[in-house]
């Protein structure tokens, strides 16, 4: 459930980059819930407006940092083991 949970968070925010039409976290909580209970899943923790923006944040950073690497080189995220 928590990767299919990941998949449409991933999917909602590159529709959001693709369209232009940036989402409030109550509608794309929405959509979140509507999506997991769609495939019998319970809903996903809902996002603040700040969580929103600090993921579209990142992202915007990681995707200046893909777009300016030279050619051959790779970008490489470190995640820290959960505890």
């Amino acid at each position: 459930n928590e990767a299919l949970e990941v998949e449409y968070m991933v999917g909602a925010l590159g529709a959001e980059r693709a369209g232009g039409a940036i989402s409030t976290a109550e509608e794309f909580n929405q959509l979140a819930a509507t999506f997991a209970h769609a495939r019998g899943m319970p809903s996903p923790r809902a996002l603040t407006d700040d969580e929103l923006t600090r993921v579209r944040a990142r992202i915007d950073e990681l995707f200046l940092k893909w777009r300016t690497l030279p050619p051959d080189w790779r970008l490489e995220l470190v995640f820290p083991p959960l505890l």
